[in-house]
């Protein structure tokens, strides 16, 4: 199917982005980004603290995103703004909600290149601001704002912050389950959590190895990461041990396996769900996942009697469905897994910590709790863009999709959607006939190539 959807000017699915000083990373979109962010939330929520709380992975530009977004923030009398420093972007999430701070702003552009950056607002209940909310603000960019000239820096408390979030993520386990058997590397992609996964696993006593912990400024998610788990494989063959791959915000996880084998977020939420049911912790039986979940995990979830909720791809709205089913567990194929007992949004550490603590208390291995789970073929082609064009506004790409949807039938699925964080087209194949997968994807690209980049 081809997901019609409205192209935001400003937000997408995971806030700003951009590549500074660009627009809409530049200095003026930034300034009145702050200050009609921070005014219009003082009004939606006045009886919270008058204090935001940022946060930033380890791209060079988050210095020069943090000082604009906050002369803006300056631009309104009584607000305070700390600075969190380096930490994940669940980390503000929990310390928003836990502090009763306004908000939150994370910088970050999570799995995009370094030369790319973002920001994400965080609600003081935790969750990405409601749409409603962002396109208020997004209507006030431009309007006139108040002569913003000095910039008074956020009051630093990073180590502080970080260190509660820690201790929170280690609050979410067990201790004597045998944390000292499980050897693990860690790829951190140079990212947020480069220095907070390792304390955490060494914490519990885990035989740990730790690789992509040296950021620069210009290798978070370079080669490595959870856009890479393929170049962990030989290590975790050769050592034996799990691999836990992480994107650059950490709110992502993709697991491996001792013998190399790679576990999307179809096989985490998988083993999640039926650990939580077999235990009757599963509340209203229900997972909620989105459009482009594998039909082999669908299927697997019927076996087991377990319903699926599905949405739109994207964790606000696997969030969103979690509040309208009451169930505390969701996620996404891309690794962003939502354990709502905990949090309410994705989480690569916690969810890495929640299938770990499930590992070596039912004293088995992913491979064979996960066992009973087929994944059907399935292939993305990702398509670079010059300009989101709706899907609905291009007939001869919208006819090539029909036409594909009913010669498929029952025997495959076709996703075709934009991308909410990059100027890509994904092209989701899925179909019980391999060789049928390259030759639909590839059929698509070249129209699509064609009439999106005119």
């Amino acid at each position: 199917m081809a997901v019609f959807e409205k192209i935001s000017r400003l937000f997408g699915t995971d806030g700003v982005r951009g590549k500074p000083p660009r627009y809409p990373l530049d200095k003026k979109t930034l300034n009145h980004l702050g200050y009609w962010a921070g005014k219009i939330l003082l009004k939606h929520y006045a009886q919270r603290f008058p204090t935001v709380l940022l946060g930033s992975d380890t791209r060079s530009t988050a210095h020069f995103l943090k000082q604009e977004f906050s002369r803006g923030l300056r631009g309104l009398p009584g607000l305070k703004i700390i600075d969190a420093g380096i930490i994940p972007t669940a980390a503000v999430s929990y310390l928003v909600k836990e502090k009763k701070f306004l908000f939150g702003v994370v910088i970050s552009a999570s799995h995009n290149p370094a030369e790319e950056n973002g920001i994400k607002l965080i609600s003081p209940n935790g969750q990405k601001l409601p749409e409603k909310i962002e396109r208020e603000i997004e209507k006030n960019i431009g309007r006139p704002v108040p002569e913003l000239q000095f910039c008074e820096p956020p009051v630093f408390a990073g180590k502080n912050f970080a260190s509660q979030y820690r201790d929170f993520l280690l609050s979410t386990v067990e201790r004597d389950i045998g944390w000292e058997k499980l050897s693990l590397i860690l790829d951190a992609a140079n990212g947020a959590a480069f220095q907070l996964g390792r304390e955490i696993f060494q914490n519990l006593g885990v035989n740990l190895s730790v690789v992509n912990d040296k950021p620069d400024g210009k290798n978070i998610n370079k080669n490595c990461g959870a856009l890479c788990p393929e170049n962990l494989s030989t290590r975790c063959r050769r050592r034996k041990s799990y691999g836990l791959t992480l994107d650059g915000d950490a709110d992502r996880a993709i697991i491996l396996d001792e013998q190399g084998k790679i576990y999307d977020g179809d096989y985490l939420l998988y083993l999640a769900a039926n650990y939580l049911k077999k235990h009757r912790q599963l509340v209203k039986n229900t997972v909620v996942t989105t459009i482009m979940a594998n039909g082999g995990f669908l299927a697997a979830m019927k076996k087991a009697k377990i319903r699926v909720w599905t949405t739109a791809v994207g964790d606000r709205w696997v969030a969103e469905g979690l509040k309208k089913t009451g169930a505390i567990l969701g996620g996404e194929q891309s690794g962003h897994i939502i354990f709502r007992r905990f949090l309410p949004t994705g989480d690569g550490l916690l969810t890495a910590l929640q299938i770990f603590q499930i590992i070596l208390k039912e004293k088995s291995s992913l491979a064979r709790l996960t066992r009973k789970m087929k994944k059907y073929p399935q292939k993305i082609f990702n398509i670079r863009v010059k300009k989101k064009i709706p899907i609905e506004e291009i007939p001869v790409l919208k006819k090539e999709i029909a036409r594909i949807e009913k010669s498929l039938k029952d025997r495959g699925r076709l996703v075709v959607r934009y991308s909410g964080t990059e100027n890509l087209l994904r092209i989701m194949v899925e179909a019980k006939n391999v060789a049928m997968l390259d030759e639909i994807g590839r059929r698509l690209a070249v129209i699509a190539e064609r009439e999106l980049n005119i």
